[in-house]
């Protein structure tokens, strides 16, 4: 929240500093209150759900990024990595199958039909692509919808 708030995403109320311990109290107070409400909604484990899948695409995204700027880079080895390609690859395809098995059993599951748990994966990926496009656009028009030189 204090990051969003520095970049103006969010409240620039957040981005303040206490005054005696230099921290991001009010940034503090709304993670802690969206926490609490979570807990008391006892809707914690459907969005620990939601979150896991999108955090093994964004990860998955993150490793690749690697293959991508090692094959565009002009230097030939600015980005480097343990056992490259060989330990970026196995992460990849072992994050290939779970995100395959968290989508059939999202999509067909086993037993009791779709509930709202079930979906939740699903309800992630739709929330982190929906902030992609939010921030996209968002920063567009901060530009004034002019493109980067």
């Amino acid at each position: 929240a204090y990051a969003m708030a520095l970049d103006g995403a969010l409240w620039r109320g957040a981005a303040q500093l206490h005054a005696t311990s230099v921290t991001p109290a009010i940034a503090l107070w709304i993670q802690g209150l969206w926490a609490s409400l979570l807990v008391v909604t006892n809707s914690f484990n459907t969005l620990l759900l939601g979150v896991g899948l999108s955090m093994v695409v964004i990860g998955s995204l993150t490793v690749s990024s690697l293959f991508w700027f090692r094959r565009t880079d002009p230097h030939g080895g600015s980005y480097r990595a343990w056992l490259y390609p060989w330990l970026p690859g196995l992460y990849l395809a072992s994050s290939a199958v779970v995100i395959y098995v968290q989508l059939r059993d999202a999509l067909f599951p086993a037993t009791g039909g779709l509930t709202w748990e079930k979906l939740a994966p699903l309800g992630g990926l739709v929330v982190v692509a929906g902030a992609w496009l939010g921030h996209a656009l968002w920063r567009r028009s901060r530009r004034g919808g002019r493109q980067p030189a």
